[in-house]
């Protein structure tokens, strides 16, 4: 299983009614107030995290079904660390 942050694109500040971007940038906006690494992702504010499931003996994606294991292989700096 391979693991890494995901940067959020700004398609959360549009209102899914009206089609119209918020004029603050919200909920972007305050992401970027506590989910910020700017010496990884410079100003894109980061919000969730991306698994892949991997099959290192084929080189391949996999699928993960419930019930399965998992095991990370590959793990990134967590963003959430203040260091």
């Amino acid at each position: 299983m391979r693991r890494q942050q995901r940067q959020r694109c700004l398609l959360p500040t549009i209102d899914p009614q009206t089609g119209i971007k918020d004029p603050d940038l919200e909920p972007w906006k305050t992401l970027r107030s506590y989910r910020l690494k700017p010496e990884m992702y410079h100003d894109k504010a980061l919000f969730g995290i991306d698994l892949a499931p991997t099959d290192t003996t084929k080189n391949v994606l996999g699928i993960i079904r419930v019930g399965d294991s998992i095991r990370i292989i590959k793990d990134e700096p967590d963003f959430w660390d203040k260091k």
